[in-house]
C-alpha cells in the first residue's frame, strides 16, 4: 500500500471522503430535523418533503460540476478544490444558522443544500481526479477502490454519528458542526498538496475533441452509480419506515451493516479491476444488480428486520462491485485537457437527473401501483443499459 499511495493520493481521497461525509450527514439528519423545518406536517408529509428537498436542491449539482470542471482544467485541480471547500463551508454555516420552526425555514434549508450541492458537484470528481492523476496507471483501479471505500466510510461515519446523537437524545443540529470542521481539515490539506503532474504537462497543449460515445458511457455509468447508491441508502432508509412498523432509528442502525458490506465490495472490485480490467469488472457489477435486485427488493419489502438486512446487503454487494472501479474508468474516457469538465458535467448531470430523483420517483411509482415491480424495473433498466454501453463495441478494450 505504501508503494502506490502517497500524500497527494491521500489528500484527494480525504477530499472525496469529506464531501460524502457531510452530504450524508445532511441527508441522514433530515428525518430528525423535520419537526424544526416543516410546521404542523404529518410523518408522511415530512418524508415526502425531505425526498423532494433532496431531489430539488440538486439542481445546482451539475452547475457546480460544469463551472468548476472548466475552471479545474484551466487553472488546476488543486486551485479548484480549495475554492470548492470554501463554498461548502459557507453552505454548512447557512444550514446551521437557519431559523427554526418558521414559515421560511424550508427556504433557508433549500438554499443551504443547493449551495452545498453546488460545491459537492464540483468536488465529487475533483478529489477523485486529483488522487488518480497522482497514481500509476497500473494501480488506478485499486486507487479508485480506495476512493470509494473511504467515501463510504465517510457515509458510515455520518450514519453512526446521527444514530448516536438520536440514541442520546441530542440535537442533530449540533452534529452538523462536526461536518463543518471536517471541511476545514480538507481545505487545509489541499492547501499543502501539490498540483497533479498530468495537469502540469498537458493543460497548455491543444485540446482534443471529446467523443460522443465517451460522454454516453460516462452518463450511463454515473446514472447507474446514482441508482445503485440512492435505492438502498436513501430511498429505502427514508421510505420503509413510512409503510411498515419498522422505526426510523432501527433502519438507520441496520443501514450501517449494509454500508460495511458496501465498503468491502467497493475495495474488492477496485483491486480486482487492475487484473480483470475496469470495464469487465463493472459489467459484472451491472449484471449483479440486474440479477439480485428483484430478490433483494422483495426481501426488503416484507416488513421484517431480517428481510431488510439481507435485502439491503445484497443491493450493497451488487452496487459495490459496479461502483468500485468507476472513477478510474470515467477518468480514462477523456483526455487530461478536458477531463475535469467532461467527467464533472456528465457525471453530475446524470446523478441529478437519474440518481437524485430516484427516491421521489420510486416513491411515486410505489404509491401509484402499491407494487415493487416498477422499482425493480427502474434498477434493471439502467443495469441493462450500462451493461450494453460497457461492451467492446462501444469503448476501448484497454479499459
Amino acid at each position: 500500500m505504501v508503494r502506490f499511495i502517497k500524500f497527494q493520493n491521500i489528500a484527494g481521497i480525504i477530499a472525496n471522503m469529506t464531501e460524502c461525509f457531510v452530504g450524508a450527514l445532511l441527508v441522514f439528519s433530515l428525518p430528525f430535523l423535520a419537526q424544526d423545518i416543516y410546521i404542523d406536517a404529518t410523518k408522511n408529509q415530512e418524508v415526502l418533503n425531505n425526498l423532494f428537498l433532496i431531489g430539488l436542491s440538486m439542481w445546482s449539482y451539475p452547475l457546480g460540476g460544469f463551472i468548476f470542471g472548466k475552471f479545474g482544467d484551466r487553472f488546476g485541480r488543486r486551485t479548484a478544490l480549495i475554492i470548492i471547500f470554501f463554498i461548502m463551508k459557507i453552505a454548512l454555516l447557512l444550514f446551521i444558522l437557519s431559523p427554526k420552526k418558521s414559515d421560511n425555514t424550508p427556504y433557508w434549508i433549500f438554499s443551504a443544500m443547493s449551495l452545498f450541492h453546488f460545491g459537492s458537484g464540483a468536488e465529487i470528481n475533483g478529489g477523485a481526479i486529483f488522487s488518480l492523476e497522482h497514481s500509476k496507471e497500473l494501480s488506478q483501479g485499486k486507487i479508485s477502490g480506495f476512493i470509494c471505500f473511504f467515501s463510504v466510510l465517510g457515509i458510515l461515519m455520518a450514519s453512526c454519528g446521527v444514530s448516536i446523537f438520536v440514541y442520546l437524545n441530542q440535537s442533530c443540529w449540533d452534529l452538523i458542526w462536526v461536518g463543518f470542521f471536517s471541511l476545514v481539515i480538507s481545505f487545509l490539506l489541499m492547501l499543502y498538496a501539490h498540483e497533479t503532474p498530468i495537469y502540469k504537462k498537458t493543460h497548455r497543449q491543444k485540446s482534443r475533441k471529446i467523443q460522443t460515445i465517451s460522454l454516453m458511457v460516462c452518463f450511463g455509468v454515473a446514472a447507474l452509480f446514482g441508482v445503485a447508491y440512492y435505492v438502498p441508502f436513501v430511498f429505502l432508509v427514508q421510505f420503509i419506515p413510512s409503510i411498515s412498523q419498522l422505526p426510523q432509528e432501527s433502519i438507520l442502525l441496520i443501514t450501517n451493516i449494509a454500508l460495511v458490506v458496501y465498503m468491502l465490495a467497493l475495495l474488492a472490485s477496485g483491486i480486482a479491476s487492475d487484473k480483470l480490467g475496469l470495464k469487465q469488472t463493472m459489467r459484472m457489477g451491472a449484471l449483479a444488480l440486474i440479477c439480485l435486485s428483484p430478490l433483494a427488493l422483495s426481501l426488503v419489502m416484507n416488513n421484517e428486520i431480517w428481510g431488510f438486512i439481507i435485502g439491503q446487503s445484497l443491493l450493497a454487494i451488487a452496487a459495490g462491485l459496479f461502483i468500485g472501479p468507476s472513477h478510474a474508468l470515467m477518468l480514462n474516457l477523456f483526455p487530461p485537457q478536458l477531463r475535469y469538465q467532461a467527467v464533472g458535467s456528465t457525471y453530475t448531470l446524470a446523478v441529478t437527473i437519474v440518481g437524485g430523483n430516484t427516491p421521489s420517483l420510486l416513491r411515486w411509482f410505489y404509491c401509484q401501483t402499491e407494487s415493487i415491480f416498477p422499482v425493480c424495473m427502474w434498477v434493471l433498466s439502467w443495469g441493462l443499459i450500462v451493461w450494453v454501453l460497457l461492451s467492446n463495441k462501444w469503448i476501448m478494450t484497454r479499459l
